[in-house]
């Protein structure tokens, strides 16, 4: 768990006292006052009345009741998976590795639907919420209107790399694509960054960047295979277990075999996983076939 600068609260004062000495007003943006030393326990303040109680910190980032802190996962699945050796990231896009923009200054993309129904008037996904890293390593988002079979262009030139999408709006409550729904690289219809499938609302990709100026904090990972074959899978991340960049490296973090079967841990203390390093889940097989999924959770601060 990460050390704050935060060790005591006085309730009669209803201050914060910091390891520099330092005091501050409860009410002056720091409704919480906390310590994770020892007890992984916060104290929250209710009002200004020094009413207190305590709170898991992690359940207390949950509820976002620390400033700062927010929950962060990935997810993916793939089936049909090959028998490449560099293995098939877990995601539902067509290459078996999926593809980086520009890294340098980011790329434009294009969004574009195979059913007409996915548009701004139409009954299915009528707006898309890209959430995006811009080339600075800052998280942006923008809602874009689909045109069905037209394709779209992003307003953003600068998408380095693209965490998911969804649908923002439908035209029928509930509604789901319904077309398959791809994100690609401006003037490359081949390269598709992100993809909602018919059917769904959202993209299925295992793939995730931590924003710059950001820590992540790794604590859960669960994986499955869902053939009669056996299967290795990876959550890999460009960092080293110190938590080094090792830029362009997938450096294997964690490794299972699976068989029509699945594993879970959990991780205390959790890992840590630095601002600007990518993560991602990875299949490897002998056979042709099967499916695998990853999900892995934390969060940044």
């Amino acid at each position: 768990m990460p050390t704050h600068d935060i060790t005591q609260f006085t309730p009669r004062t209803g201050r914060v006292i910091k390891e520099n000495g330092e005091t501050i007003n409860v009410g002056d943006g720091y409704p919480i006052a906390y310590s994770d030393v020892d007890t992984s326990l916060i104290t929250k303040v209710n009002g200004n009345d020094g009413a207190i109680h305590s709170m898991d910190y992690k359940d207390a980032i949950g509820l976002r009741k620390i400033p700062g802190h927010s929950l962060f996962r990935g997810f993916g699945r793939r089936s049909a998976l090959s028998t490449v050796s560099t293995g098939d990231d877990l995601w539902n896009g067509t290459a078996t590795t999926i593809p980086f923009p520009d890294q340098s200054v980011g790329e434009q993309m294009t969004i574009v639907s195979t059913a007409a129904a996915d548009s701004s008037a139409g009954a299915n996904i009528r707006t898309v919420d890209i959430h995006y890293i811009d080339a600075n390593g800052a998280e942006q988002e923008e809602i874009i209107t689909l045109n069905g079979v037209t394709p779209v262009n992003t307003v953003a030139t600068n998408i380095r790399h693209v965490q998911f999408i969804h649908a923002n709006t439908v035209g029928t409550f509930g509604g789901a694509a319904a077309g398959t729904i791809s994100l690609y690289k401006t003037g490359s219809a081949s390269t598709i960054y992100a993809q909602i499938e018919i059917g769904t609302n959202v993209s299925v990709c295992s793939r995730r960047m931590v924003p710059a100026g950001k820590s992540f904090y790794l604590n859960s990972i669960s994986v499955s295979g869902t053939s009669s074959k056996p299967l290795i899978i990876a959550l890999r991340a460009t960092c080293d277990y110190i938590g080094d960049l090792t830029p362009g490296v997938f450096i294997f973090n964690e490794i299972y075999d699976v068989q029509d079967s699945m594993n879970a841990l959990s991780i205390n203390p959790p890992r840590y996983i630095p601002a600007l390093a990518f993560l991602k889940g990875t299949a490897y097989s002998t056979q042709v076939g099967g499916a695998a999924t990853i999900s892995y959770g934390g969060w940044i601060e």
